[in-house]
């Protein structure tokens, strides 16, 4: 079957070779039809919502092929997200991989690592029924000390009745021991947070939900009824009906034998893909550093969409998870908002905004004669994205490629054509540029447009780069 992928691509770099521009290709309409493989709610993708989620479909593609990436090849994605990578790479009914994740957000962390791993129906189900017998007893108990995050404006976001039951649910997953089953309940505790809050559910960022904008749209009655519910939400049967959603779904990677068995796996490794190494996942997103080793030349294809420019605020979309997980404070996640690549939080200190790299300096000029904030903002951008292809670069080895999904977006109102200056910003660390693709998006769960002059995001840009043996300079 890998024939059949190898050979559009051997037609779309001929073609791309001849005219010098994007493509246009449907990855959707290939893969159903080509490889007959269809992407709706299977597997885990769907066990917790997250923002930016990559398009299964465009991973797919590469991966069921074995001449771009052999058999036996590690894959790797540096901005992981919520693992859509990871699990394709571990599912692939022709070429089951071994996967490695970098991801800076803890919740993408936690939520990568449960929808990747194994876990045995009979183990989680004793879990599950261990948990909900001490939520009972605590529901029953006045005096039952509840575990509640402490954050500003939580009482904006949750009614008093969910404030109170989820401290109370919390407490019971803090008390069980950690391992693969707990994990898995935190996801599940995690997406509960969002459903009872008073959150618009259509927009990731948390902005509170204003039924009346929605008085002409076929949304109106459902969200009507949403808001009704969560200022009384029933906690126990809401959170009841996530687990045994999430129960069936992680049921499915428990069902494939080699991955099961160990011989096939799906890990995190590291926070910061600006610094490629292997580290150890712990729980609850945690990443032990200490040791960690380098994957200099060990990785056969990367596969990655970086994060866009100045265009999704990725932390701050997840911030009331992150609260309640307990995984950052207020405070905390400025700083980690800050160390986040694609940030609008950088310093406006450096006047010497340049890379050296002639059209980038050029659009970086032009941003900052329109605005001196965003030009340092795409600045800090390019830099670590230069960093980071650095890193991709030891970790590749020779004549291997990386696949970057990537999209093109405005700022001050200036069309910035962020593919081919990434394109040109990797082929300055030693990558070679074979072919850019072009995909309609249709919707996956990330913002499109932007507020103010960040400009409407139409198409995503499939770049695949080719590992030289030397860096070129």
């Amino acid at each position: 079957m890998s024939n059949v992928v190898d050979k559009k691509i051997f037609e779309l770099r001929k073609k791309y070779t001849q005219e010098r521009k994007a493509l246009q290709f449907s990855f959707r309409k290939f893969v159903s039809a080509n490889l007959h493989i269809k992407r709706s709610d299977v597997f885990t993708h769907n066990i917790h919502s997250y923002p930016g989620r990559l398009f299964p479909y465009i991973p797919i593609f590469f991966l069921s092929s074995d001449k771009f990436c052999p058999p036996n090849g590690k894959v790797l994605d540096p901005f992981a997200g919520s693992g859509t990578v990871l699990l394709e790479a571990i599912v692939n009914p022709y070429y089951k991989r071994d996967v490695y994740g970098i991801e800076i957000n803890p919740i993408g962390r936690l939520i990568s690592k449960v929808k990747t791993t194994p876990i045995s129906p009979a183990k989680l189900k004793k879990k599950i029924d261990s948990l909900f017998k001490r939520f009972d007893a605590a529901m029953n108990d006045n005096n039952f000390r509840i575990s509640v995050p402490d954050f500003k404006n939580i009482d904006l976001w949750f009614s008093k009745k969910a404030k109170t039951d989820l401290g109370k649910l919390r407490a019971c997953v803090e008390q069980l021991k950690d391992d693969d089953c707990k994990d898995f309940l935190w996801v599940c505790f995690s997406k509960l947070v969002r459903e009872v809050s008073k959150a618009d559910p259509y927009i990731p960022p948390p902005v509170l939900l204003k039924i009346e904008k929605y008085k002409d749209s076929y949304r109106y009655k459902k969200l009507k009824a949403l808001a009704k519910r969560n200022k009384n939400p029933d906690i126990n049967a809401i959170f009841k009906n996530i687990v045994d959603d999430n129960f069936c779904r992680i049921n499915r990677i428990w069902d494939l034998n080699d991955v099961r068995e160990g011989k096939i796996s799906a890990k995190i490794v590291n926070e910061d893909s600006r610094n490629i190494k292997r580290g150890k996942y712990l729980f609850k997103g945690i990443i032990n550093s200490k040791g960690a080793r380098k994957l200099d030349e060990s990785i056969s294809l990367i596969i990655t969409s970086p994060p866009y420019l100045s265009a999704q605020k990725y932390v701050r979309s997840t911030k009331l998870e992150l609260y309640w997980l307990g995984m950052t404070t207020e405070s905390e996640l400025s700083k980690l908002n800050r160390k986040t690549i694609g940030t609008e939080s950088v310093s406006l200190k450096d006047a010497n905004l340049e890379l050296g790299i002639a059209s980038i300096d050029l659009q970086l000029r032009k941003i900052k004669c329109l605005s001196s904030e965003r030009a340092h903002i795409a600045f800090e951008y390019f830099k670590n994205m230069q960093d980071v292809f650095e890193q991709c670069h030891k970790a590749l080895k020779k004549n291997c490629y990386m696949v970057l999904v990537v999209g093109n977006n405005q700022v001050s109102n200036l069309k910035i054509n962020t593919s081919s200056l990434l394109s040109e910003l990797a082929s300055k660390v030693g990558f070679k540029e074979v072919l850019i693709l072009r995909d309609e998006i249709k919707g996956r769960g990330m913002i499109t447009k932007r507020h103010g002059t960040g400009g409407l995001i139409k198409d995503e840009y499939i770049i695949i780069l080719k590992k030289q043996q030397k860096r070129q300079g």
